[in-house]
């Protein structure tokens, strides 16, 4: 995907925290959710990274991707347990202190309220987030989200639950993100019955050297004993509009090239 890459501002790693997902306890559902989110409107995932519950592992992480990408999310470790060290290991890497925020506390007082629960100092935990930061609304859940932006490096820290983690990307962070960036991106898909992914590679390859501005990629698989390949090309445009009616029409023109050769 190298040719849809521009520079380090719309780049965009993702880190994965928490020993349950290294341990195979729990299924990472979220680096592939937010990935595709962040691809959409207009960045280039570059690296994907999960790390054990270690504020030093963390922080190390942090700071290596803050090098060569414009936006890091982080999902897991928000919580009020011992081993949830996101906020901690944030302040370290960019070398803020940590304090109790205002704010901060009044979101996890407001959720537990109406969950009927009250504030204790376990749950104040929650509220203790990097200086130089902001909190992010969690309108699922209690603990709130960071949003910590250096001159080179927006850096969002989210839940590691898979709700509270989507609805804080759709209602915070993306809006964020969109706001900047110039181009979208879409992708049109076609799935060919009874096709081998080598003997359409030629075509393929071909077709993605004629226009190095889209990325074609195929997903080859058998089902019932018969072959097929999923075929996908993602165009980029300053509007989803354009942007899907480019993937749809070079989509099509790719059909027609394979359809031609007597491959399908």
């Amino acid at each position: 995907m190298s040719s849809l890459i521009f520079n380090k501002f719309w780049k965009a790693a993702i880190v994965v925290i928490g020993n349950e997902i290294l341990i195979g306890r729990v299924l990472d559902t979220n680096s592939y959710k937010i990935a595709k989110m962040l691809t959409m409107i207009g960045y280039d995932v570059t690296e994907i990274r999960k790390v054990r519950d270690d504020v030093e592992v963390i922080a190390k992480t942090i700071k290596e991707l803050m090098l060569d990408n414009g936006v890091i999310i982080t999902t897991g470790g928000l919580g009020p347990t011992y081993d949830d060290l996101t906020a901690e290991a944030l302040a370290y890497a960019v070398g803020s202190p940590l304090c109790l925020k205002d704010d901060a506390l009044e979101m996890v007082r407001e959720r537990l309220e109406k969950m009927g629960l009250k504030l204790d100092d376990t749950r104040k935990k929650m509220a203790i987030i990097p200086c130089i930061s902001v909190p992010i609304p969690n309108p699922v859940g209690v603990a709130p989200g960071i949003a910590l932006f250096t001159p080179r490096t927006k850096i969002f820290s989210l839940p590691g639950v898979p709700k509270e983690m989507e609805a804080m990307m759709e209602k915070y962070v993306l809006p964020i993100l969109e706001k900047e960036n110039l181009m979208v991106r879409a992708e049109a898909c076609e799935r060919l019955e009874g096709v081998r992914e080598a003997d359409i590679a030629p075509m393929i390859a071909e077709f993605a050297k004629e226009h190095p501005e889209i990325y074609v990629k195929t997903h080859p698989g058998i089902e019932n004993g018969k072959s097929f390949v999923k075929l996908c090309i993602m165009a980029s445009a300053e509007s989803k509009e354009e942007a899907e009616r480019r993937a749809k029409s070079l989509l099509k023109n790719l059909l027609n090239r394979i359809a031609q050769s007597g491959a399908l």
